[in-house]
């Protein structure tokens, strides 16, 4: 029984030995998951100012700034600092027709333009962000081709408050 047991133990070694190597490594070279904990002080009370307080990227902005910490107040009286989404568009347009003029290929886009100031002035200067995907289209099934827009939507909009967020995270580091 004992050579059956060593022969197991011996087994699990390699295995424990490829996973911690790496591990150990990653975590001695500095590597962090990215995150956006780390808001500016500046931005610690915020209000949003917006065209659209129901658009997804709107919605999904207040979530993630609510998720880094940022107080979100209704009174733009009482924040430090107000960040003023002033474009909040998305759309669809078409790329490519067939020789019977059907479509084959649409774009779906998204693009935002944002600030941030406070009561002594500008923190963050205008900034525009515009994310585009392309996807084909077949009339057979039109209600899925319906959803794979839909589905690209939302990771524009991921994408979009990722890129809002670094660029916040800029502020007092005196990076635009």
């Amino acid at each position: 029984m004992s050579l059956f047991s060593s022969h197991i133990s011996t087994r699990r070694r390699p295995f424990g030995f490829i996973v911690g190597v790496p591990l150990l490594l990653l975590s001695a070279c500095g590597y962090q998951l990215q995150s956006y904990e780390r808001m500016p002080e500046e931005m610690q009370v915020t209000y949003l100012q917006a065209p659209d307080h129901y658009s997804q990227f709107y919605r999904q902005l207040r979530r993630a700034l609510d998720d880094a910490g940022i107080t979100l107040t209704r009174d733009p009286g009482q924040a430090m600092a107000t960040l003023v989404i002033a474009k909040d568009e998305t759309g669809q347009r078409l790329v490519t027709v067939s020789a019977q003029n059907e479509p084959l290929e649409f774009e779906v886009f998204y693009k935002v333009s944002y600030l941030v100031r406070s009561v002594n002035g500008e923190l963050l200067p205008a900034q525009s962000i515009s994310v585009t995907r392309d996807y084909t289209y077949d009339r057979t099934i039109v209600l899925g081709k319906r959803q794979e827009e839909e589905i690209l939507r939302e990771e524009l909009v991921r994408d979009l408050v990722r890129r809002v967020l670094r660029s916040l995270n800029t502020i007092g580091n005196g990076a635009t």
